[in-house]
């Protein structure tokens, strides 16, 4: 076999392979909880990485937000933007609702509150902030995450991302 022949057949096989991940699912981009249940999200540039989550019900997640820039982000998760003014200042749906995140550092939870009701992480700049929890089932479908920081500029130019529950 020559080296052009078997060159081929190997790139043959990887798309193949690619394909067939594609077929089943896992090429989707979906990042998942490791083992211990942590998914790490990185905050840079005006976006997530990964920006897409997929997060089960009924199993003890923590959630690991690294800030590699110097400017502050706020973190929320829900559904249907809510705007105010005409700028994007949260979601009407928050993904939280009655349930108790636990967030460390804690003094990095910043809402609900009276002008948010949703929940809420502000993850200053080169810091990392957790958030543990146990999503139930009737939490199951499609989410968002965004940061709303800027009078929702910061959303507007691409810090938000999508939120899988199954």
């Amino acid at each position: 076999m020559t080296t052009t022949t078997r060159n081929g057949a190997i790139i043959t096989v990887l798309a193949l392979a690619a394909i067939i991940l594609v077929l089943m699912g896992g090429g989707d981009g979906a990042a998942q909880p490791d083992d211990d249940g942590v998914l790490e999200v990185a905050l840079h540039d005006y976006g997530f990485e990964p920006d897409t989550l997929q997060l089960p019900t009924g199993e003890p997640l923590t959630l690991r937000f690294v800030n590699q820039d110097d400017p502050s982000h706020h973190v929320s998760f829900g559904r249907e933007v809510r705007e105010r003014d005409g700028r994007a200042v949260g979601f009407d749906q928050d993904l939280f609702a009655g349930l108790e995140p636990r967030v460390t550092p804690p003094a990095a939870q910043t809402g609900p509150s009276a002008d948010d009701p949703g929940f809420e992480i502000l993850v200053r700049g080169n810091e990392t902030v957790t958030v543990e929890v146990t999503l139930p089932p009737d939490r199951s479908g499609n989410w968002e995450i965004g940061c709303f920081t800027g009078r929702g500029c910061h959303y507007r130019a691409g810090l938000a991302g999508t939120v899988i529950v199954e």
